[in-house]
């Protein structure tokens, strides 16, 4: 999982730039209930946010999962 799901991630922002969003409220995509790594797929929203954007508040709604109970506290480690 990196490179071909970073580009549907970076499809995802510039897709709510063409909406004119100023909130955008992500979730983990995977990293719960299916057990994705959550550090990784952190790592990938946070490439797609590398570049200066027209929104202004990105949240990360995540929940910890069955499969994964630190997810939170992945997602917080990427973007503290």
């Amino acid at each position: 999982m990196s490179q071909p799901f970073t580009q549907v991630f970076i499809l995802n922002q510039k897709i709510a730039e063409d909406q004119q969003v100023d909130v955008l409220i992500l979730g983990a995509w995977g990293a719960g209930v299916f057990g994705f790594n959550a550090k990784e797929v952190a790592k990938m929203w946070q490439e797609a946010f590398d570049t200066p954007t027209s929104i202004s508040t990105v949240i990360y709604a995540v929940i910890p999962g069955r499969k994964n109970k630190d997810v939170v506290a992945d997602v917080k480690d990427i973007f503290a």
